[in-house]
């Protein structure tokens, strides 16, 4: 039979409530020494659960609201400039070109860079940038006008960097056109590759003619002085005229292009330092003379070790004296019908005289190889040789009469074509100059 008090301790425990000390004889002392046996185990066990499941009173993590983070700045697109490679030549328009672009900070494998060319307000031409390589961006465009016209590297609606251009006409050997795109000049100072010692170069990219090789005066000038002056003339075009006049017949017209975008590459003076104020002065035959200084520092990581720009400024009438004073590099020597200048201009304008050239190519001196004269079971060494010199001296006359008849038909053919390279041999006309 459970007492009064048993009842009341029963009830509280079924509500959840604090376990109460029944009365009894027990002294004050032990009652709270057994009180505190029952509390302290029970909050350890609490506390145990707060902290590893985090109810109660304890400390929570905070939770961070997404409109209050800031946002994390865009990395900036900063793109280097534009290379542009002029793809094969065509007669018709449109005509289609590579242009190379690097990006110089920020994502490398960016997308959504877009080249355009824009003229008169309008696209001509687009194409879309795809990842080449680790920050290197390629894109095709096909330009549909001809005339100057700016192209534009755009992202995220912004431009990003932007060069002039123009779209012309320009002729080829053996009367084809194509239509070209001509940039202006370029000039980079760079480290000469493949080089343990930072050797500066140089390179002056225009448009050259195949007809000639440039005649050139550069000046290294620092504070206003010239430190060093050389001149030269450049084996260019029309020493590869001379070497492939006889290879004509393998090649179509058009692949023999009459200008190229070509770069003259020109040695630093010895001891001479990128930094600091300078200028280079570049006069060049048959070209407007230029004036290159620098702009800025290199690209890290590049063989550019300044940025500059060039110039085009006026040649002075002593200076046109002494580049044409400059000697021609001769023909090479035993060449009965050597390449002229007239005759590369004219090449490019009638079919008829490309086709004779190519004949006259084709009719070189004729060599006969030795055939050696069987043995004969028995014979005489003697013998043998004599037989030997017999046939040798046939081969010989053979040759002879062969190499006499080609020199018969090449000046023939040398005679028909000296009128046609007088008629079509003028200078270049503005129409057919690209740049």
């Amino acid at each position: 039979m459970r007492s009064s008090s048993g009842v009341e301790l029963g009830r509280k425990l079924d509500h959840g409530g604090a376990v109460p000390m029944p009365r009894s004889p027990v002294s004050a002392s032990r009652r709270a020494l057994l009180q505190s046996l029952l509390t302290v185990p029970t909050a350890l066990a609490l506390g145990g659960c707060q902290q590893l499941f985090g109810g109660g009173p304890s400390k929570q993590a905070k939770v961070e609201d997404p409109a209050e983070k800031p946002e994390k700045p865009a990395e900036p697109l900063v793109f280097g400039a534009m290379d542009i490679v002029p793809e094969l030549p065509s007669t018709t328009l449109p005509v289609a070109i590579k242009v190379r672009i690097t990006r110089k900070s920020g994502h490398l494998a960016y997308k959504g860079l877009a080249i355009e060319s824009h003229q008169d307000g309008k696209i001509v031409g687009r194409g879309v940038a795809e990842n080449e390589g680790i920050g290197l961006f390629g894109a095709y465009v096909k330009l549909s006008k001809e005339g100057p016209q700016t192209l534009k590297a755009v992202a995220e609606g912004k431009v990003q960097t932007a060069v002039q251009i123009r779209v012309a006409k320009t002729p080829a050997v053996g009367g084809a056109m194509f239509s070209a795109v001509v940039p202006v000049a370029v000039a980079e100072l760079r480290q000469k590759a493949f080089s343990a010692s930072p050797v500066p170069e140089l390179h002056i990219t225009r448009w050259r003619a195949l007809d000639r090789d440039p005649a050139v005066i550069i000046e290294w000038r620092r504070d206003g002085a010239t430190v060093h002056r050389e001149q030269d003339r450049k084996s260019f075009g029309f020493r590869s005229m001379l070497e492939t006049a006889s290879f004509l017949p393998q090649f179509r017209p058009k692949d023999l292009r009459a200008w190229q975008r070509e770069a003259l590459v020109f040695t630093a003076p010895k001891g001479w330092e990128a930094n600091g104020d300078w200028e280079v002065i570049l006069h060049e035959q048959h070209q407007p003379s230029l004036r290159i200084v620098p702009t800025g520092p290199g690209e890290e990581g590049s063989l550019v070790l300044r940025r500059v720009t060039a110039t085009e400024i006026e040649t002075t009438p002593a200076t046109i004296k002494a580049l044409a004073a400059i000697p021609a590099i001769e023909a090479p020597k035993g060449e009965d019908a050597p390449v002229t200048s007239d005759e590369v201009r004219a090449l490019t304008r009638s079919v008829e005289l490309f086709n004779l050239r190519a004949k006259l190519s084709w009719t070189h001196s004729t060599s006969r190889s030795r055939q050696p004269v069987k043995w004969i079971d028995g014979e005489n060494p003697v013998a043998r040789w004599e037989r030997q010199r017999a046939a040798d001296a046939l081969v010989e006359r053979d040759a002879k009469l062969a190499n006499k008849n080609d020199l018969r038909v090449r000046a023939d053919l040398f005679a028909q074509m000296k009128p046609l390279i007088k008629q079509f041999g003028g200078e270049w006309t503005p129409e057919e100059t690209p740049s």
